[in-house]
């Protein structure tokens, strides 16, 4: 018999790939959107999960975005600008990896759980 944390699968293309303790009585959780380069499948490319009911026992009951370590808020962060004295051009040689992954991360909380490794104020989540 198997057991899973999960109240209904997650879409075929998504995947969990880290549940962690993490900072300030919080989880990390990493979801992981996975695409194919050149596969034309019935897959979409974009995909809803809803994180209210993902988990049987906790009840998430709000998320908010950061990046990908959780280390800021997204609507915090600023991405970096280089400036470079002659331009590349990055189209000659270039190799493509064989999968996309789509990445994010959320801090949510959450109300009551019976696991304890669970019950904790909130949770990190990063979908990926």
């Amino acid at each position: 018999m198997e057991y899973s944390a999960l109240k209904s699968s997650l879409p075929q293309n998504i995947q969990i790939l880290t549940l962690e303790p993490w900072k300030n009585s919080t989880l990390l959780l990493r979801l992981e959107h996975i695409l194919e380069m050149g596969d034309e499948s019935s897959l979409p490319d974009t995909v809803q999960l809803s994180f209210k009911n993902l988990f049987k026992n906790m009840e998430i009951m709000s998320a908010r975005e950061t990046t990908l370590a959780a280390n800021q808020f997204l609507e915090d962060s600023k991405r970096l600008e280089w400036k470079s004295t002659k331009p590349h051009d990055l189209s000659k040689n270039r190799k493509v990896n064989q999968t996309t992954f789509f990445k994010r991360t959320y801090i949510t909380s959450h109300g009551n759980c019976n696991i304890s490794p669970f019950c904790t104020k909130k949770i990190a989540l990063g979908y990926i």
